[in-house]
């Protein structure tokens, strides 16, 4: 083959339409488990820096509502760009659309995040919670604690 020709062939393979890309998104599925009941809904908070993380769901990136089928809740963020997250999330069992604590700010309905070990020692902080998502399809258990003096 002429050089002409291959070059040719190098320049259409290189900078052709067609080319397929390296991915920068894929989709991120939390699944809620340990849920007490199906009764209420969960709300889920996702966020992708410390800024009111844990509790000011109006400063995350992403919020979602869905309802608990079967003790079961699950959220798909589809398009969410690579890169680390942290995610809380909270069981409305009384659908009132907040979070129910007592006088000392202790939750009554069951909470949970991500990367969630220890919730004796106080609220999470996202560079605990904080996990990379990288692939087509990534997936994260949360697990719902309802109270916690349970786990002294």
């Amino acid at each position: 083959m002429p050089v002409l020709l291959h070059f040719l062939l190098l320049f259409h393979f290189l900078f052709s339409p067609f080319q397929q890309k390296t991915p920068t998104s894929g989709k991120l599925v939390f699944t809620i488990a340990n849920l007490e009941n199906s009764t209420g809904h969960v709300f889920i908070a996702l966020f992708n820096n410390q800024e009111g993380f844990p509790s000011e769901g109006r400063k995350a990136m992403k919020n979602a509502k869905t309802l608990i089928v079967n003790k079961k809740a699950t959220f798909v963020f589809q398009d969410l760009p690579y890169g680390y997250y942290a995610a809380t999330t909270y069981h409305d069992e009384n659908d009132n659309n907040k979070l129910e604590t007592n006088i000392l700010g202790i939750p009554k309905e069951g909470v949970g995040a991500s990367n969630m070990r220890n919730i004796l020692m106080g609220a999470p902080r996202f560079e605990m919670s904080k996990f990379k998502h990288q692939t087509q399809e990534t997936h994260v258990t949360l697990t719902m604690i309802y109270d916690i003096f349970k786990l002294i």
